[in-house]
């Protein structure tokens, strides 16, 4: 009878260790296909592409931002200029996923890019600014900083994100672009050497803050080019 107690416990605490790996696995899921101009990322309707400056910007792949390796907060999915990215046509997404070469691009590449947010659950709005100046208070300088605080606080307009709820960082060159709801809705503009790069580097430098995010984009990119 104690063996046997022994035994189940052991299988709990394997099955609870391997939960939240589950839980990422699944986060990386890819584009799945809604119709002409849709996909989904886990669960979650994406536009097949975005207007930014005149330029149509293709859905580049994708993941969902868990906390705590558990709770859903955010699924984001990466538009850019396939053009841009056509050095890396043919490359299969194990050969992408494993390029500092490929993710470097994406980071710092001066071409039009846009990363959406759309948020599976409700999150204040300070809340948000909050994570957001953690994530890049060690890549910025103070002044760097505070403006692009003060940028996204002016885009969400103290108001909670909703689930459901649309949050665009679009770039190019040095120019960055926050919208919430739409993309052609009134956005503040940051014009600040760094900040570009700083906030692509949160998403596919290392460590991203999201592996699930940075994956889905090699898969992505494989898929498009």
């Amino acid at each position: 009878m104690q063996l046997c107690t022994q035994m189940k416990e052991a299988v709990r605490i394997v099955v609870a260790a391997a939960i939240p790996a589950l839980l990422v696995s699944l986060a990386y899921q890819m584009l799945v296909p809604v119709d002409g101009d849709a996909s989904t990322i886990d669960g979650i309707s994406f536009p097949a592409t975005v207007r930014l400056s005149g330029t149509t910007l293709r859905l580049c792949g994708g993941g969902t931002r868990l906390k705590f390796n558990v709770v859903k907060v955010y699924a984001a999915g990466l538009y850019a200029d396939a053009g841009s990215l056509a050095s890396f046509a043919g490359k299969p997404a194990s050969e992408l996923s494993k390029s500092a070469s490929f993710y470097e691009s994406l980071v710092t590449g001066k071409f039009a890019k846009t990363l959406l947010l759309q948020f599976h659950r409700s999150v204040g709005a300070d809340t948000m600014a909050d994570a957001m100046r953690d994530s890049l208070s060690k890549k910025l300088d103070k002044g760097a900083l505070q403006k692009f605080s003060a940028a996204l606080t002016t885009a969400l307009g103290g108001k909670p994100i909703s689930a459901g709820a649309s949050l665009y960082f679009s770039c190019k060159a040095e120019t960055m672009t926050i919208a919430f709801g739409t993309p052609s809705g009134a956005s503040p503009t940051l014009k600040e050497k760094g900040v570009c790069k700083a906030f692509f580097s949160v998403y596919y430098g290392s460590p991203p803050i999201s592996p699930a995010i940075k994956e889905g984009a090699a898969k992505g990119v494989a898929a498009l080019v």
